[in-house]
């Protein structure tokens, strides 16, 4: 998905919804309990294809779970599938709706402890693009982080649906 979001050689229409067809076609078929591994020398396990061997899981307001897919999502998005993709579309009307009370995006911590250990690696990971801000020791560090993603996202989705 990283190197189709950050190419634009293969973009045609009909290439952007044969894309958008088989992220949603993806999750129609996928199981949540998706096992799929391969072994590799030495009896050494991995998991294969990184997000992709469970359904995609949208945004969803409150839930520090789900904020960790903001790079799969962002790459979609990036790919210009616009809301094409069912889990772009509801990710999109979650973060929207998060925004609406103040124009940031928070989460609902349950306990200080959470808090303390949600992160973003300071490298891209399969999963999480880097944090701009230095640490989370600001009170409104993570708020900026997650907002800035959140404009981002939105404005990605809607370049697509301008064009």
């Amino acid at each position: 998905m990283t190197t189709l979001a950050h190419t634009q050689a293969w973009r045609t229409p009909e290439n952007i919804k044969v894309l958008a067809n088989a992220l949603n076609h993806l999750n129609e078929i996928m199981s949540d309990d998706n096992q799929f591994v391969v072994k590799v020398c030495c009896s050494k396990y991995y998991a294969a294809g990184g997000p992709f061997v469970r359904p995609l899981t949208p945004y969803t307001f409150g839930d520090q779970n789900t904020v960790m897919y903001r790079r799969p999502l962002t790459e979609i998005a990036m790919c210009g599938v616009g809301d094409r993709v069912g889990v772009i579309r509801e990710s999109a009307a979650n973060v929207e709706e998060a925004l609406s009370a103040d124009g940031i995006l928070r989460l609902n911590f349950d306990s200080a402890y959470k808090r303390r250990v949600y992160y973003s690696p300071y490298y891209p990971t399969a999963y999480v693009d880097t944090r701009l801000e230095p640490d989370y020791k600001r009170k409104y560090a993570l708020e900026c982080d997650l907002t800035f993603w959140a404009v981002q996202f939105l404005t990605l989705i809607k370049d697509v649906q301008d064009k």
